[in-house]
């Protein structure tokens, strides 16, 4: 039994694949599948349950997984113990982002940590709420960040900061007038939006919102669009209304460019817009020391009030 036997088998039972481990490792699947045979062979018992949908630890399997995660953890304590603090600013932290988290929350998060432990670096990878699971599933990053709780039961979500949706609209006179309404929702909700395509936290927690309201016939949608400043400027030259996060509505609504309408609380929406941005990690997954530090670091920046 070797290190990278158990590598490799840690990586088949946290991807439940043994075609997602090899790539994850840059190993071929019978390499992979090598590896797990030499472990059942010199323990002498099925380590791993295959069926057509999945793949699953064994009870004796589970039980080695246990004792490997500790044993590779002892490895990387005893490099960075030898080798000296230097060691950890080898690698890279990557982090997987959904818009909002990744322009408003992580800079200052980052910027912060790198003060603390200079040397280290990270990348982030952009990708809206829905895909900040899948990064993690995948592999393709240990640590997110999302502007909602789409997604895997495989993650596990940690509220570290408030938000607020809010609807914004051009700064035109037909809009201050509708502004002095006292329900003016009904007469927005019947503009033409610019949305966040599916699987953007934004999007989903306005849907959710709308259906906890009573409002089931669908909004006009007449664009969507991935980036936020272009809905700013789109929204800014009368193509339509949207909903955005107001933190990025903020700087355009001050600069006169936008109005911004606060979505209404009612016994169904008592928060109106609000929503958590949330830290995520997958529950199977081993991090790193570097990792291991910024996810603490993280979660001792979390808002007051909000409790991880």
């Amino acid at each position: 039994m070797d290190f990278r036997q158990l590598e490799v088998f840690m990586a088949v039972v946290e991807l439940s694949s043994f075609s997602r481990a090899g790539e994850k490792l840059f190993l071929s699947q019978p390499t992979v599948s090598s590896h797990i045979s030499a472990l059942e062979k010199e323990l002498q018992t099925p380590l791993l349950i295959r069926s057509t949908r999945e793949v699953y630890p064994s009870e004796a399997g589970q039980r080695l997984y246990e004792y490997a995660t500790r044993l590779l953890r002892l490895r990387e304590e005893a490099v960075e113990a030898v080798s000296g603090k230097d060691a950890l600013k080898q690698g890279m932290i990557n982090v997987a982002a959904s818009t909002i988290p990744a322009k408003h929350l992580l800079p200052e998060l980052i910027s912060g940590f790198l003060r603390e432990h200079q040397g280290m670096r990270f990348n982030i990878i952009p990708c809206d709420s829905s895909m900040v699971n899948q990064a993690l599933i995948s592999g393709e990053a240990k640590i997110g960040i999302s502007g909602t709780m789409i997604g895997s039961e495989l993650c596990r979500h940690y509220p570290i900061a408030r938000d607020k949706l809010v609807l914004i609209t051009p700064d035109q006179e037909r809009f201050a007038q509708i502004a002095l309404q006292e329900d003016y929702f009904s007469a927005l909700i019947k503009e033409p939006f610019i949305m966040r395509p599916t699987g953007s936290g934004t999007r989903y927690e306005f849907e959710q919102y709308l259906s906890r309201r009573g409002f089931h016939s669908p909004i006009h949608i007449v664009a969507e669009m991935a980036d936020t400043e272009a809905i700013k400027n789109s929204v800014a030259a009368g193509l339509g209304i949207s909903v955005i996060s107001e933190r990025a509505a903020a700087e355009a609504a001050q600069l006169g460019l936008l109005r911004i309408f606060p979505l209404p609380y009612d016994l169904e929406t008592p928060g109106g817009g609000e929503r958590f941005l949330y830290l995520l990690r997958r529950k199977k997954d081993r991090l790193s020391e570097r990792e291991r530090m910024f996810f603490a670091y993280v979660l001792s920046r979390a808002e007051k009030g909000v409790k991880p």
